[in-house]
């Protein structure tokens, strides 16, 4: 585990034109940065081997993410038919189940990944 400043950016070469996510090569950076500093991976004393033409291959995919949109609001006519729902008859149970998590989600206020 001693790559060189080139085998950074040959990986992140490899994750853009293999389509992966436009913040994959972010996270792959963070991810190295954690092991270096937390289990000493990479060349000792060699210090940081996120150069620019590493960092900014990753900002090059960065920049192919398509916009953030909000979301439609949840109205409360839309919240009253999913509690109905839930409790109605002849509604399947995984569907049940479904409505039951998202409900849980909007009066918990949590998001669907940490709940």
């Amino acid at each position: 585990m001693q790559p060189t400043a080139s085998d950074l950016y040959g990986y992140l070469n490899f994750l853009a034109d293999s389509g992966r996510a436009p913040t994959s090569g972010e996270s792959f950076l963070k991810s190295w940065a954690f092991m270096q500093h937390v289990v000493g991976a990479g060349q000792p004393g060699a210090g940081t081997l996120l150069s620019g033409r590493v960092a900014g291959a990753a900002k090059a995919m960065f920049l192919c993410k398509r916009p953030l949109k909000q979301a439609p609001l949840l109205t409360t006519d839309i919240i009253w038919a999913l509690e109905n729902l839930l409790f109605a008859g002849g509604v399947d149970n995984k569907l049940k189940a479904i409505i039951g998590f998202m409900l849980f989600c909007l009066y918990s206020s949590s998001r669907f990944g940490d709940a």
